[in-house]
Parts: C-alpha cells; structure tokens; sequence
C-alpha cells in the first residue's frame, strides 16, 4: 500500500542534517513512498534517500519492499552536463540530444537512459527502482519551438515516437518487478491504451505547456486510475 503522502526530495542533499532527520521521521512515521531525480543536488538527493534507507534497513526499521523508490531521469545538467560535454567532444555524442539552453541540455534517448539509470541505482544503493519517470520529455517541444520554421504537428509526432518507441521499455532493465512507469503529462488517450499491459499506472513529471484538449488528460488519468 503506498501512503497519502510521499516525501519529495528536490533540493535535499547530504549535507545538512536536517534533510536527513526530516527523511528517517517521514518513514518512521510511514511515509513509503520517495520521490528523487539523477539531477536533484546533482545527485546528491538519492545519495541521501540511499544512505538513510541503508540505515533503517539495517537497524530492522523497515524493509527494501515497504519502500517505494521513484527516480526521474532526462535533464543533462551539473556532472552529467559534463559527462555529455566529453563525449561529444570525443566523438561519442549521445543521440537525440536536445540543447534547450546554456548549461540545460535534456536527452531520453534509450542509450542515455540506460546510462543514467545505472548511475542512480549506484547513487541510491539499489538493485532496483519501483518507478523510473521522463523527467520533462516535452523540452523536445520547447526546444523545437524556437526554431525558426518548424513545423508543429511533425514536430510532435516525432515527439511521440520518442517517448513511445519499445527501446525505452527494453533498455530500463533494472525496474522492480518488472515494469517501469514512463511518464509523459499530455500523452494522447489513445497511445496510453497501446502501451504494454505491464504498465501498471501512469505517473506525471512535466510541465503544462502542450496545447491538446483537456479531455484528452481527463480519459489519460481515468484510464490510470483504473488500470488493472
């Protein structure tokens, strides 16, 4: 069962003990479920969630299975800027990167998606995640729109493709149980019921900036809320 509440952790890092102390009492008091990103504090967040699940794990104050541990991965910022930077300065540039502006870069490329989930596991400590979302995929959109004479519609079809393509789900291999949850806030209805049955629901880390009908987001969460 996962709580009402769930303890987010943008801007927590493992230098101020007061972050520390507000986890470990969060799941204390039976918060289970955390929410972390590969670019909060540079990755300094799910130092932290791993380092105080490592601690109560040991002490016998809850199990791997009372926790639900969702990560977020997409932004290219801070180390992972950097790592990208040499890459592509050695010839091995990641595909499909997307250059949003100084010092943002964003990618959910199957290739960097591996890489990065590998990394946040080793951050975090885990063999696994419950929940691995695409953090902000729509920067594809925003990026394209200050281009001069892009076209909308083809735009957002390859936008589509991008988060939908079958790579995505055979790459995120290190996703307990199984299934991975890949999120996009504005997915049209009809593409959400063509995703595999394996998905159990659909969780949301974008922004609101895509111009579709609201009743298409109205069936996309019903369809969530009630898959099986």
């Amino acid at each position: 069962t996962t709580s009402r509440l769930g303890f987010g952790t943008y801007r927590v890092d493992t230098r101020e003990p007061d972050h520390r102390h507000a986890l470990k009492k969060a799941l204390r008091e039976g918060v289970n479920l955390i929410d972390t990103s590969t670019n909060y504090t540079d990755g300094d967040s799910e130092r932290l969630v791993g380092s105080v699940l490592r601690e109560l794990i040991k002490n016998g104050e809850l199990t791997r299975e009372e926790v639900i541990v969702v990560s977020k991965i997409g932004y290219v910022q801070g180390h992972n800027l950097k790592q990208a930077e040499a890459r592509e300065q050695g010839g091995r540039p990641y595909p499909d990167m997307v250059k949003y502006g100084e010092g943002i870069w964003h990618c959910i490329h199957p290739e960097y998606l591996a890489d990065q989930l590998t990394l946040s596991l080793d951050r975090i400590g885990l063999a696994t995640l419950d929940v691995c979302l695409l953090h902000n995929p729509e920067y594809f959109l925003s990026e394209a729109a200050h281009r001069d004479g892009a076209d909308l519609i083809v735009t957002r079809d390859a936008f589509y493709r991008r988060i939908n393509r079958p790579s995505h789900f055979s790459s995120l291999k290190w996703l307990r149980d199984g299934f991975a949850i890949m999120a996009c806030r504005r997915i049209r209805s009809r593409q959400i019921h063509r995703m595999p049955r394996r998905l159990r629901s659909l969780a949301c880390a974008t922004r609101l900036e895509l111009p579709l009908p609201h009743r298409a987001w109205t069936a996309t969460t019903s369809w969530c809320c009630n898959a099986p």
